[in-house]
């Protein structure tokens, strides 16, 4: 008779991990995210370098984004471990989303000045503080028994493919 031996672990393929559903739509809502966000920030570049034709002033907007981030960085985490995840992760991308909008808002008026979108881009920022660490500990609690690893590597995948896609798609729009 063949009986497993008790400690053994089952290995799951990725396909196998994909196919579980809370997984499936984790994965399909994270890509849609980062290809949404990397084409709305190659795009919010290029229109401020229109508008002033200074490149510096693209830094000037990455830094808008990051200082939210680098200044919430104790109390985002905290956030994320104390409240539902997903409420805290849902509210933030309603501040993104709020904060699209205002930028295609401002952008129909034909801007002459970047100062509205740079306080924009530091609300987009706080709301991508508070996302990050809510998302990030989602995938582990959602990945299926012996699925972890492969659950960490279709994320790193699709995030990685997310990058190149968004920016890619923002060229040819």
């Amino acid at each position: 008779m063949n009986t497993p031996e008790p400690n053994r672990e089952v290995k799951l393929s990725a396909r196998q991990v994909f196919q579980t559903p809370a997984v499936k739509s984790f994965i399909i809502a994270n890509s849609a995210l980062y290809i949404g966000l990397m084409l709305q920030a190659a795009t919010l570049g290029k229109h401020i370098y229109d508008i002033t034709g200074r490149e510096l002033d693209i830094g000037w907007l990455g830094l808008a984004e990051f200082l939210p981030i680098a200044l919430l960085v104790f109390v985002t985490g905290s956030v994320a471990d104390r409240y539902n995840r997903r409420r805290v992760a849902v509210v933030a991308m309603l501040g993104e989303l709020a904060c699209s909008l205002a930028l295609v808002a401002y952008s129909l008026t034909n801007p002459t000045s970047v100062l509205p979108i740079f306080i924009v881009a530091v609300f987009y920022g706080t709301s991508r503080a508070f996302v990050t660490p809510a998302m990030r500990s989602i995938g582990p609690m959602i990945a299926p028994e012996n699925g972890l690893p492969q659950m960490v590597a279709m994320y790193s995948t699709f995030w990685t493919g997310a990058m190149i896609v968004g920016p890619a798609m923002s060229g040819f729009l």
